[in-house]
């Protein structure tokens, strides 16, 4: 297995792991292995975790005469011409893992889901037209890997009937908010549903994500998501059925970036003085100093003391009153920190 096969492992389990993010190929090969493979290496030289394709048998995926007119679906072409032929998925396997990248594919029927599992998958992908899938639920369940259950066009009830379908393997799921419109209108993205699933289900979210640019990929990671997913394409303009809504290369890399830096700006959670604030805790902060001449023996008014910048005394603003009625033991100067050396007894 490649690293990021490893680290995507131990997502379930890490407390604040690295973000995989997934370059979905999909139907944009064209039918073409050498166009796949352009884009494993593409993909990777851009920074992804894992690039993934999709496996299907169309006599398994859907049936062949359409049931209105009782002709030749319309989708049994298509479907045909985009296939993934069963004898380019360990040729696909070995090019992600000699680029670096994890190689991932969702399967469709069991069948593939058993193809698969051979070719040393680490997770197992779960397109959210298959969510009620139960026979293909059951198959994965067994395989002791990460399932990513995308939940598209779901109602909350079934999700809560997939997780159940999966038995004790729902625990290694990881839930995928997806909106199943390509693309999806912003107000739909609806990415609070993110720790809304998380914090329903107790298990680890992500982002199927098929809005243009990266905005809601950031967005999805400062909500907490562990997986994001986006298709990718050479060109917009192919002309295959997932390219008009697919980021192109620069554009995937840019994701990968922003993606990088918002993990980075979200830290551990912890709330302490970070080193680089440091230096301005003392040009930021305040002291008490003396705003006039004063004789020994004098009684400390409000009036003889200010909190200002930089805090470079001994006494801070929240120590002003316990100063007031305290006696002066020498004679202090004003634009002076008030210092304990200057009190006639330790303040109290």
């Amino acid at each position: 297995m490649s690293p990021s096969s490893h680290r995507l492992e131990t997502l379930l389990y890490a407390d604040q792991p690295a973000v995989y993010i997934i370059a979905e190929v999909g139907s944009n090969h064209g039918g073409s292995l050498e166009q796949a493979l352009a884009y494993i290496d593409a993909c990777a030289a851009a920074g992804v975790d894992a690039v993934k394709f999709q496996s299907w048998q169309t006599e398994r995926l859907h049936n062949r005469l359409d049931p209105v007119t009782d002709q030749l679906a319309a989708a049994i072409p298509i479907l045909q011409r985009y296939q993934l032929p069963e004898e380019w998925h360990p040729t696909l396997a070995a090019a992600c893992q000699a680029a670096g990248v994890a190689f991932l594919s969702t399967p469709f029927d069991p069948q593939r889901a058993r193809l698969l599992r051979t070719l040393d998958v680490p997770a197992i992908k779960i397109a959210s037209g298959d969510l009620t899938y139960t026979q293909l639920l059951q198959e994965v369940a067994g395989y002791s890997l990460p399932i990513l259950l995308s939940t598209g066009m779901a109602e909350l009830e079934e999700v809560e009937q997939a997780l159940e379908t999966l038995g004790p393997a729902r625990d290694r799921a990881v839930l995928l908010h997806c909106v199943g419109a390509y693309p999806p209108r912003l107000e739909d993205a609806q990415l609070r549903s993110l720790p809304a699933l998380a914090t329903r289900f107790g298990l680890p979210v992500g982002l199927s994500d098929h809005y243009p640019g990266h905005t809601t990929a950031v967005a999805a990671v400062a909500l907490g998501a562990r997986v994001i997913e986006k298709h990718v394409t050479f060109s917009r303009a192919a002309g295959h059925p997932d390219s008009p809504f697919a980021l192109e290369l620069d554009e995937l890399a840019a994701l990968v970036r922003a993606v990088r830096l918002t993990e980075q700006a979200l830290g551990d959670g912890s709330k302490r003085c970070r080193e680089s604030e440091v230096g301005g805790r003392s040009g930021g902060r305040r002291s008490l100093y003396w705003q006039a001449d004063l004789p020994a023996g004098s009684t400390i008014s409000a009036a003889h003391l200010a909190p200002l910048r930089p805090a470079a005394g001994e006494f801070a603003p929240a120590d002003l009153d316990r100063l007031v009625g305290c006696t002066t033991c020498r004679a202090v100067r004003a634009h002076r920190s008030v210092a304990q050396a200057d009190l006639l007894e330790p303040l109290p």
